[in-house]
């Protein structure tokens, strides 16, 4: 495999033909230590290990393509990786950071010429118990599966809600571990669920679980690049308009 420091060569130290050489020949790195994510590599393999914290910086040329993924995690895994200017176009919009805990996490990026967009996600790995009206939710982007705790009638909203997708046809799938009290819990989402109906915004608004037994209140969502649309819920899953 060629090094960055041959693709540039190959390239004639240009800009756009060193990111189409480096995507096309797949440049890799294997990193371990925490800092600015090489932009010269087209994939970056992270290993997290404790709690570290990235950064990626702006893009050199239209096109340049970046590829992230957690290769291994360990020691309490929480790796933070900032981007320097996410892309914030309706459909498009890219979050600013981006959390690493599992290994298959992973994230691909094309810089448009003024931000980062994102191309592809690789969700991987749960979420530790999520209980409903304390734990902030959206900082955990790259889960595959979010486990919800539901204690009487409580709502998230803001930082407990949950975060919005980033490209077209990524999935999420959550579940409930704890559903006590004559549990009502309801999650702020930007969603639709089954009925076609659409949750609304702000207090007791979102995605509402209410069903005291624990398979009803668990299902898959797809985001369509404006809405998290539910393709599989049970009979505790709504929309709450």
């Amino acid at each position: 495999m060629l090094t960055a420091a041959q693709i540039k060569t190959m390239g004639l130290f240009d800009p756009p033909t060193i990111a189409a050489l480096s995507e096309t020949l797949g440049v890799v790195e294997s990193v371990s230590a925490a800092g600015a994510i090489n932009l010269a590599a087209y994939h970056t393999k992270i290993a997290v290990s404790g709690t570290m914290a990235f950064t990626l910086a702006n893009g050199t040329a239209v096109g340049q393509r970046k590829k992230i993924t957690c290769e291994s995690a360990a020691s309490t895994p929480a790796a933070t990786l900032t981007i320097a200017t996410p892309d914030a176009t309706t459909g498009y919009v890219c979050p600013a950071t981006f959390y690493f805990d599992t290994a298959g996490q992973g994230v691909e990026l094309v810089w448009i010429g003024a931000a980062w967009r994102v191309t592809g996600i690789q969700r991987a790995g749960a979420s530790g118990v999520l209980v409903v009206g304390t734990t902030v939710i959206q900082a955990g982007n790259l889960w595959a599966f979010l486990n919800f705790s539901i204690t009487a009638t409580v709502d998230s909203q803001t930082t407990k809600g949950i975060a919005n997708g980033s490209v077209i046809g990524e999935m999420i799938s959550f579940g409930t571990s704890v559903a006590a009290t004559t549990p009502v819990g309801t999650i702020a989402c930007t969603c639709r669920d089954l009925t076609g109906a659409v949750a609304g915004s702000g207090a007791g608004k979102g995605l509402k679980l209410n069903s005291a037994t624990l398979l009803e209140n668990g299902g898959s969502m797809r985001w369509d690049g404006a809405v998290w649309q539910l393709i599989a819920g049970g009979a505790g899953v709504a929309a709450q308009p």
